[in-house]
């Protein structure tokens, strides 16, 4: 089932919006009456069918991978997974997929396509890798052999910030 489908839409107002709000009309009344937002509705609604077309006809290891479908004007089904694995392993279903979602609406092609997860843009930095001590102490010699002397500086500050990392100073 796709994260914002109709059904869900429904039982959150009725079990939830509804009895804080008695008399407003329901969110999916308030779109079906409304001229402008109808067909965003009624093609929400297509592209839940299909979803659940696919779900039912996919073996039950395979369902919860299928996260959201959207049909273009073309006739072209894209239907969103999960991950790469299970893309491949539907692609053996799309011959027998066809006919059961041509039922339901013209639909010329499937295609496939990953959806990735949202990652927040806070990321953990990892800690740094600091090599052991015998390491720093041989970059440190090695770096007193090399004849240019900004290359060499350069290795010797490298090799000084991280035995200050490691409290080594």
């Amino acid at each position: 089932m796709s994260q914002f489908d109709v059904k869900t839409i429904e039982l959150f107002w009725k079990s939830v919006v509804s009895n804080r709000f008695s008399n407003a009309k329901p969110a999916i009344e308030k779109l079906r009456s409304n001229q402008g937002l109808s067909p965003l509705l009624a093609r929400l609604q297509l592209h839940q069918r299909l979803l659940d077309a696919i779900q039912q006809h996919l073996p039950e290891s395979m369902r919860p991978h299928c996260l959201a479908c959207a049909l273009d004007t073309q006739g072209r089904l894209t239907l969103y997974v999960d991950t790469a694995a299970w893309t491949s392993q539907i692609r053996f279903y799309q011959t027998s997929l066809l006919p059961v979602l041509k039922k339901i609406a013209p639909i010329q092609r499937l295609r496939l396509q990953i959806l990735l997860p949202v990652y927040s843009k806070e990321k953990k930095a990892a800690p740094p890798r600091i090599p052991s001590p015998q390491i720093l102490e041989q970059l440190k010699h090695n770096a007193a052999f090399v004849e240019d002397k900004e290359i060499r500086r350069a290795l010797e500050r490298m090799v000084h910030a991280m035995q200050t990392l490691q409290g080594r100073i």
